[in-house]
């Protein structure tokens, strides 16, 4: 690959916003269909969402124990997560605060848990984060997932 030494890129931060009911963030994800950000902060009871701008929706109570090895994303169309059908917007919350890693799929009005997934996350020998190891059936559908789960 030809690079050209004098053409630089810089990043430039154009918004930011630091939501008061948060705290510490471990968990984020966008939505591009409603533009809403879903924000989860270290060993909350609830994940909140926020509006481009900053200006605070809502909340929904997080499914499963509390901790601080969570991740968000949102399905960007609809897929299967194990057996079960979830629609394009479902909230995934992955977390991984002991044992294996489970997957909840949540429904962002109401946050009722519509999915849960135990995946091999965490579970030896593949070591605690070890992406490799995952299992290829967690997700199948055009909408798979992304973000801490990688492209498939």
């Amino acid at each position: 690959m030809d690079v050209d030494a004098g053409a630089q890129s810089q990043l430039v931060l154009i918004e930011q916003f630091n939501p008061a009911e948060v705290g510490s963030i471990v968990g984020l994800a966008f939505d591009n269909a409603t533009d809403q950000i879903w924000v989860y902060g270290e060993f909350l009871g609830m994940i909140h969402s926020y509006s481009r701008a900053g200006e605070f929706i809502g909340s929904i109570e997080r499914p499963g124990e509390a901790a601080n090895d969570v991740d968000l994303d949102v399905a960007g169309g609809p897929l299967t997560l194990g057996e079960v059908a979830i629609p394009s917007g479902t909230l995934l919350m992955i977390n991984g605060e002991t044992d294996v890693a489970e997957i909840f799929a949540l429904d962002p009005s109401t946050g009722q848990v519509l999915a849960t997934r135990a995946t091999s996350f965490g579970d030896e020998p593949c070591g605690r984060w070890s992406i490799p190891c995952k299992a290829p059936d967690i997700f199948s559908g055009p909408g798979q997932a992304a973000g801490w789960f990688g492209e498939r």
